[in-house]
């Protein structure tokens, strides 16, 4: 019993874990469209995908932005400005309604 009490304290607390929201901007058209990202992929501004310092390639990441939700992969490095968390591609920006924007408080995610 006491076991499925814990279990169920820390789901809870796992589920009420605040997002964190960051800075994030876009890259993509007019970028190196063509070249290659730090995975050593052809980068397409028209993919979904992000880049971040430390993050694995691959890692799942869960971005929010007003209401709408997208799940993408790391797929390159950066951003190199500072106080920028993410740099999300064109299609994820377009997709998310920040293009105009440019540079926007995300919640960010690891995980999906």
């Amino acid at each position: 019993m006491r076991i499925a009490i814990r279990a169920a304290v820390m789901c809870l607390l796992f589920v009420s874990t605040p997002v964190a929201a960051e800075k994030v901007s876009w890259y993509g058209i007019g970028d190196g469209s063509g070249s290659h990202t730090a995975e050593g992929k052809r980068f397409n501004p028209h993919a979904l995908g992000a880049a971040h310092r430390k993050w694995k390639f691959g890692t799942k990441v869960r971005v929010t932005y007003k209401g709408k939700s997208l799940c993408i992969p790391i797929t390159d490095r950066g951003p190199f400005k500072k106080g920028r968390e993410l740099d999300v591609t064109y299609e994820v920006a377009r997709q998310l309604g920040m293009l105009k924007a440019g540079v926007v408080d995300l919640q960010v995610k690891k995980g999906c």
